[in-house]
């Protein structure tokens, strides 16, 4: 499942859609929840064009999260990135493990077996993050992250992305109401918002996903893994910018494909654009075309080293 605001609705039904089309199992539903303000129709009219392929389309309501916009710091990501700690109200009681993806991943293989995993009790699985590439270097971005890290208590090694979550049910209620409370009180610290919040109170409650399930940017950047005889199932366009903004390396266009696709399916309705960080954008270019000069000429030593680290991860 994702959620998101009006404004995702096009990258939340691309991320359904690509799920929907590599899973086969009938014990399992694909469901995209919209937090509506006043589009009530328009999200009717979506649910119409993804319900004939096995996509439920719900609007929902989350009150509290115009209260939490003052301390959502994290100026990368809007503040309805925050959606996902309100899941619990929304899911069916029947439910007792759920996926949330993001609505800026792709799927691209067989989901099935995922749900197979095993779950920490009242806890999640989830990918290392790419800041543990990061831990055995001197140089930057490791100065840069290792105040953040230490400032919340969290190991390189169990940092995590929480663009894939496996979740136990039964626990996210207690995991997504410390989190809010760690944002509200101690939101100076978080960085990365809810991600800061979920991996400084997670603990124990906290397993490992291979990164085959989230395969995210910076780590494009070091390794096609698919050079290494290895498809990842999810591939994760985190930061910016998106392919569908700017398809340039390491996203070219065929990472488009579940975009194009929503984009046919929707065609007609009048959907807002996701919005685009013009700040963000700007600097996720800039990054991206620096990192892959150093990495070709300077940093040589490092690229190998992060991709071998990559490569036992997967």
């Amino acid at each position: 499942m994702t959620i998101g605001d009006e404004g995702y609705i096009l990258p939340g039904a691309a991320s359904a859609i690509s799920a929907r089309r590599n899973l086969s199992r009938t014990d399992v539903d694909v469901i995209q929840y919209v937090v509506v303000k006043d589009q009530a129709d328009l999200v009717s009219a979506v649910a119409g064009r993804l319900a004939p392929i096995g996509i439920s389309v719900r609007p929902v309501k989350i009150d509290e999260l115009a209260l939490l916009s003052s301390h959502h710091t994290d100026k990368a990501v809007p503040v309805s990135a925050l959606t996902r700690l309100w899941l619990e109200n929304f899911l069916d009681n029947d439910v007792e493990k759920f996926l949330y993806i993001d609505g800026d991943v792709l799927v691209r293989g067989a989901l099935d077996s995922l749900f197979d995993l095993v779950i920490p009790r009242g806890g999640l699985l989830a990918a290392d993050d790419c800041l543990c590439l990061y831990e055995h270097e001197i140089r930057q971005p490791r100065r840069y992250w290792q105040p953040y890290l230490q400032s919340i208590g969290v190991a390189w090694r169990d940092y995590f992305n929480t663009g894939v979550l496996l979740v136990d049910r039964a626990g996210w209620k207690e995991v997504s109401t410390e989190a809010i409370d760690f944002l509200i009180n101690k939101s100076a610290l978080c960085r990365s918002s809810d991600q800061t919040a979920l991996n400084a109170i997670i603990g124990k409650r906290r397993g490992r996903l291979p990164l085959r399930w989230n395969y995210q940017t910076e780590h494009m950047m070091v390794l096609d893994p698919r050079k290494v005889g290895v498809e990842p199932a999810i591939w994760h366009f985190a930061g910016g910018p998106k392919p569908w903004d700017l398809p340039e390396w390491p996203w070219d266009e065929s990472f488009n494909q579940a975009i194009r696709e929503a984009e046919k399916i929707l065609d007609g309705l009048d959907y807002p654009r996701p919005p685009v960080n013009r700040m963000m954008f700007d600097e996720g270019v800039r990054h991206r075309r620096r990192q892959r000069n150093l990495q070709r000429w300077r940093f040589l030593f490092r690229r190998y080293r992060r991709a071998r680290q990559i490569e036992r991860a997967l």
